[in-house]
């Protein structure tokens, strides 16, 4: 297993900054971005360059645990093999499923053309079956009066196109035969699976670099595929580094633990974990056992380093073993990234590819390609390539910052992506998905770096999207607690990682309901071609915090800040308690409904269904000025859709009419004036919306500008009255928005 250079050549001591010319990098800091460019470009082009040779694999063989010695004499280490598999071929279905039509119910096969006939039960009984009962049955045939009992799979006899099933039909003994009888009649097509509905021959179920997971097994074995093809897998050594440490899983002193490990024991814990007997001062190591719990879910076979003091020989002397072992393509390691006196990574890992130097991409050799990351947390991580030769594959090294949280999270944000592309993912699953989520609670910016803050994940309930605006059902972000790098608890129940963008002079702090973009941690890649939402950490805070207010949008984008309004559609249905009844009074709820999913689909994502008032009119009218006065934000509220009859009635002798009624409610209680000077273009095109275009006025055709004052730059508040009738609201809303 030796490397390029001899193993038994000494590898020379290198002092921080004294490295040769090749391997020296600039002290600035990469955007987290650019980062994660490079890496996955590397990793991309030693994967396509150096690919092993795939092979045959069998589901039986789904894992496996080995203790392993890299190198002879050197202390036994466990080796932990993932379950899951990269396919390095399509999947290609061989033929259509179901592969002739069949039921989908247990009940009767019948000709749908006879309707409600009554039919004579023949005696062809039809089962899931195969070999020659399924070709027998699926060449049985029944005469459009017969019917013929099918059981759930089975295939359809010839003649019957629908199935009833056995609850909808009873059986009938007429002149000493059975009959069945139909409850209703039967449609074509009716519990029938038609044939290749599945797949049809010739689909590609799956493609070339997904992960062979046991719902991916489900599709392959359900194809009749029993071997595939997969990539040969990655081979990951994980250490951490540091004289303080302590194995919470083993005394790494204990002969007795060695010797269980060498024989493929498991280690055993030594109770406290204590080293010479005192334990004042030491840190248990959460990181290496954390990072290969992560990494063995990527499709890799981990190496479980151990832990290394905080000595260059030593570190050098690890490195060496996995440069020499060429089936390593991953050194990952944590601590000793900075540059204090006892942080001896980079020199060792600089002293081990001194002789040939980094590997060549993108135009640079240099060895470690980064050495500072620019963003909280994780500052201190670097990535280096050391080459093997132009023949084999070379070493890459990421080196991870030493506070747990600051290490999960970069090994998030670098490991699993790097890992990904060495094991030859699919492009598109290389990454964590993005989405846009919603800020739970004020959240303040850090003064200097992008900050990716941990965070789980809930749905906003209806409560949260009538009074903060958020859309009901989207995603709510609350931060995990303190955000400090040392804090193990805060990657507990993290779902995603926060983009978050530095502060300026002016935004120091985020209000609940901002609109981020949020890293998902436990969620599946994106569909093949799918676009994921830019980064907002590399926004300024100004412009995440004004794409959040919805200025220059059609649709509300965040919840508001204290400060903050959030455009939103209030619905309202009014009728007279004196005319209508119970029915009607559910009618008017069912279109409030019609109104609220046509306003949704239409861009006016915050919805507020009033309730329908069945009153007199006059009561009606002083209800819906109540109702608007209790909305916390009237000024935000963009539409008022009113709907019930024409007219409710007289008041005083006058008729009063819905839009007169709702038009005076608004204009009461978000003291505005109708807005008279609206063009005869809108004026026609309000008509036109409204389904009523030959209306003399504005408030004819249903509908009441409302503005504070002509001069005012505040958008307007539009109320439109509507017939219960729900082609008219969806007609009328549909167009009324696009003029809005």
């Amino acid at each position: 297993m030796a490397g390029s250079s001899s193993s038994d050549d000494d590898v020379p001591l290198a002092k921080r900054g004294g490295a040769s010319k090749a391997a020296t990098v600039s002290s600035s800091a990469l955007s987290l971005e650019d980062a994660v460019r490079d890496v996955t470009a590397v990793a991309t082009a030693i994967a396509q360059q150096y690919s092993p040779q795939p092979y045959v694999h069998e589901y039986a063989d789904l894992t496996r645990s080995t203790t392993c010695a890299p190198t002879p004499g050197a202390k036994p280490r466990r080796r932990l093999v993932g379950r899951s598999r990269i396919l390095a071929q399509d999947v290609i279905a061989k033929r259509p499923m179901p592969a002739t039509k069949t039921s989908i119910r247990d009940g009767y096969a019948v000709a749908s053309s006879q309707g409600t006939k009554v039919r004579r039960l023949t005696d062809v009984r039809s089962y899931a079956a195969r070999g020659e009962e399924f070709a027998h049955a699926a060449n049985a045939s029944i005469q459009p009066d017969e019917t013929a009992y099918v059981a759930t799979g089975a295939p359809m006899p010839k003649g019957a196109d629908a199935v009833v099933m056995q609850e909808k039909a009873s059986e009938l003994n007429l002149g000493g035969s059975k009959h069945i009888k139909l409850f209703a009649a039967p449609t074509p097509n009716m519990n029938v699976r038609g044939t290749g509905s599945d797949f049809n021959a010739s689909d590609v179920l799956l493609r070339r670099g997904e992960l062979l997971d046991s719902h991916a097994v489900l599709t392959c074995c359900a194809a009749g595929y029993a071997k595939v093809t997969v990539h040969s897998m990655l081979t990951v050594w994980v250490m951490s580094t540091g004289n303080e440490l302590v194995d919470p899983v083993a005394d790494d002193n204990s002969a007795a633990a060695a010797a269980a490990a060498a024989k493929g024991r498991p280690r055993k814990s030594n109770g406290n974990a204590q080293r010479d007997g005192n334990d004042d001062g030491c840190v248990y190591d959460a990181n290496r056992p954390a990072i290969v719990n992560l990494l063995i879910h990527e499709c890799c076979e981990v190496l479980d380093a151990g832990i290394v003091p905080d000595d260059q020989r030593a570190l050098m002397d690890i490195i060496k073993q996995a440069y020499d072992s060429d089936d390593v393509g991953l050194v990952v390691t944590t601590g000793g990234a900075s540059v204090g006196e006892r942080d001896h990574v980079r020199a060792a890992v600089e002293a081990v590819g001194s002789k040939r130097g980094g590997w060549e991409c993108g135009g640079t050799s240099q060895i470690w390609r980064f050495e500072k990351v620019h963003m909280k947390p994780g500052k201190p991580t670097g990535f280096a390539t050391l080459s093997r030769g132009s023949e084999k594959r070379p070493l890459l090294v990421l080196s991870l910052p030493g506070n747990p949280a600051s290490a999960m999270t970069t090994a998030h944000l670098l490991a699993i992506p790097c890992v990904r592309a060495l094991a030859r993912r699919a492009a598109w699953c290389i990454h964590h998905p993005r989405a846009q989520v919603y800020l739970g609670g004020d959240v303040k910016l850090d003064a200097e770096r992008p900050e990716y803050m941990r965070a789980t994940l809930r749905a906003a309930t209806s409560s949260e999207a009538a009074h903060s605006g958020i859309p009901e059902g989207a995603f709510v972000a609350d931060v995990t607690g303190r955000q400090v790098s040392s804090r193990p608890q805060s990657m507990v129940r993290a779902a995603a990682l926060l983009e978050l963008p530095p502060a300026e002079r002016d935004v120091t702090s985020m209000p609940a309901g901002t609109r981020v973009t949020a890293l998902l941690l436990a969620a599946p890649a994106f569909a093949e071609g799918s676009e994921q939402p830019p980064s907002t950490a590399t926004m300024s805070a100004r412009d995440v915090v004004k794409r959040s207010s919805g200025v220059g949008s059609g649709h509300v984008e965040c919840a508001p800040s204290r400060s903050t309004v959030v455009p939103f559609a209030a619905i309202v249905c009014i009728g007279d308690a004196l005319g209508d009844s119970k029915g009607f009074e559910w009618w008017l709820d069912s279109c409030a409904t019609v109104a609220a999913r046509t306003l949704k689909a239409n861009g006016m994502k915050n919805v507020l269904k009033m309730g329908v008032l069945m009153r007199s009119p006059s009561d009606a009218a002083d209800d819906l000025l109540a109702e608007l006065r209790t909305l916390e934000r009237i000024r935000a509220c963009r539409l008022v859709v009113v709907i019930g009859p024409c007219s409710l009635g007289r008041t005083n002798g006058t008729p009063l009419s819905r839009t007169a009624l709702a038009s005076d409610a608004v204009s009461s209680a978000c003291g505005r004036c109708e807005l008279k000077a609206v063009s005869r273009s809108m004026r026609q095109a309000i008509r036109e919306a409204t389904g009523n275009p030959h209306a003399a006025s504005l408030s004819q055709a249903g509908v009441y500008v409302f503005r504070e004052s002509p001069e005012s730059d505040q958008p307007p508040i539009w109320v439109c009255a509507l017939e219960e009738k729900e082609e008219t609201i969806k007609a009328a809303l549909g167009n009324l928005l696009n003029i809005m």
